[in-house]
């Protein structure tokens, strides 16, 4: 469970970057985002799943177009805390969408690391490929 604490710690000090949570057991998976939550008592957070369905691929990008600014929505930007640009994300990629989200991933470093940062939550076997097909 340290491992959980000092990954909300980190998160709540920094306020931005992106972060891996690794799992490779679903109870271990389980307990460590129960240590997580806990821990992260003053971050706001929005969870999406990710696979290789187009519609999943849609939302993320839906998601991660809230953190673009354009210069109409520059005067609200700050004052809206519900919204998903506002929170930490917390994206699921599921087993085998490495190929399909990787990519996609690729280049959007900036907005999804963009306070208060994202965490992806990724099966310790899937991340070599997530590393190949998104180096960025």
């Amino acid at each position: 469970m340290s491992t959980a604490e000092q990954l909300a710690f980190s998160i709540s000090t920094e306020r931005r970057g992106i972060h891996v949570l690794l799992w490779d057991d679903q109870e271990d998976l389980v307990r460590a985002l129960l240590a997580l939550f806990a821990s992260l008592t003053d971050v706001a957070t929005h969870a999406l799943a990710v696979s290789n369905d187009e519609k999943d691929l849609l939302a993320l990008r839906q998601l991660v177009e809230t953190r673009i600014r354009s210069s109409e929505d520059e005067s609200d930007w700050e004052e809206d805390l519900e919204s998903p640009r506002n929170q930490l994300w917390i994206l699921f990629l599921q087993q085998a969408s490495s190929k399909a989200v990787g990519p996609w991933l690729n280049g959007w470093r900036r907005p999804i690391s963009d306070p208060p940062g994202a965490l992806l939550v990724i099966r310790h076997a899937d991340f070599g490929p997530f590393q190949r097909n998104a180096p960025d």
